[in-house]
Parts: C-alpha cells; sequence; structure tokens
C-alpha cells in the first residue's frame, strides 16, 4: 500500500511539477512577504521587472540606513525574495544569509529557522539539494531550540519534497510517518 502510495504522489508531483514550470499560467500575483517563499517562481513576467528592481533598491537602501536590528533582518529577508524573483542568485543567498543571521542575533530563532528553510528551497530551485539539505538541518536545530513546531514541521514538509525530487519515495512517506506521529504526540502531550 505504501509504494503504492508513493507511485500516486509522484505521478502527482508530475503533474503539479508541471504547472510550476510554466509560471504564467498561475498568475504575476507575488507576494513579498518574508514568511513565504513559493518555491514556484521561475521568472518574473518581464512588466514585473521595474517594480522589484524599484523595490530591490529601496529595500537596499532601507538596510543601508542602519535600522533596528530586528527591522534590518526583516528587511534583509524581503531583499532576499526580492532578488531571487528577479533571478539575481548570488545576491538573494548574500540577502538570506544576513537575514537569518539578523534574526538569530536578535534571539529569534523561529524566523532565522524559517529563513534557512527559505534558503533551502531556493537551493532546491537551482538543484542543489545537498546544500537544500544541509540548510534544512540548521532550520531543524534552531526550530527545535525555539520549540517551534510550525516551523519544525515546515522542515519537514520540506524535506520530504526534496525526497520527493529525488526520486526517494519510501524515505518521503518513513520520513512523514514518523515525524509527523512524533510532532503529534508531543503536542498531545
Amino acid at each position: 500500500a505504501a509504494r503504492a502510495f508513493a507511485l500516486q504522489a509522484a505521478d502527482t508531483f508530475d503533474v503539479i511539477r508541471t504547472t510550476f514550470e510554466f509560471p504564467e499560467t498561475l498568475g504575476a500575483d507575488l507576494r513579498l512577504t518574508h514568511d513565504v517563499l513559493p518555491h514556484w517562481i521561475v521568472s518574473v513576467p518581464s512588466d514585473d521587472v521595474p517594480h522589484l528592481e524599484q523595490r530591490a533598491q529601496l529595500l537596499a537602501s532601507l538596510v543601508a540606513d542602519h535600522p533596528p536590528a530586528s527591522q534590518a533582518a526583516d528587511l534583509a529577508a524581503s531583499l532576499a525574495k526580492v532578488e531571487f524573483a528577479l533571478g539575481h542568485r548570488a545576491e538573494a543567498f548574500e540577502w538570506s544569509v544576513r537575514a537569518a543571521d539578523s534574526f538569530e542575533a536578535c534571539g529569534d530563532l523561529e524566523e532565522s529557522a524559517r529563513q534557512y528553510i527559505n534558503r533551502s528551497r531556493m537551493h532546491v530551485h537551482f538543484g542543489e539539494l545537498d546544500a537544500a539539505l544541509a540548510d534544512l538541518d540548521r532550520a531543524d536545530q534552531l526550530a527545535e531550540q525555539a520549540s517551534s513546531v510550525d516551523v519544525q514541521y515546515d522542515a519537514i514538509v520540506t524535506r520530504v519534497d526534496i525526497l520527493v525530487e529525488r526520486g526517494e519515495f519510501d524515505q518521503a512517506l518513513a520520513l512523514l510517518d514518523s515525524d509527523v506521529a512524533a510532532m503529534e504526540s508531543s503536542l498531545l502531550g
């Protein structure tokens, strides 16, 4: 039964992936908040590029004004997302590192963990699955320190996505079974 489910999941994933490879079918609505980094962003319509470039310049100028640390972390996270949407790989990763480090320095381990999950998703986008897993390991550590079940669950889902991307369906199912059950029991006490 588990193998049949895994094969069905793989087929469903292929259908969904086809949709993601043609983002124009999803519309041009880009959410520019730093808490969710949609992995379906492949490129932005050319009409949106000037707006996003202006947003990137504005965010960079706000960071240059040396705002309080927590605000700088939020700005860096937003800038990472905008740079990623523009296809600026190096800049996206640079700002993502700054965001994660800044959140951690401010004591916001939960948000730092979210940034590592976002970085992991960026790595997946570029086919860098080992680097994606390394970022997830750090996200797991921070989420556990922060006692954030939500972020831990998000990390599990992202890890499962990577295992599916690798074709490791049995491991993905095993991870879901074990980690989700463990999280449920910890929530129920």
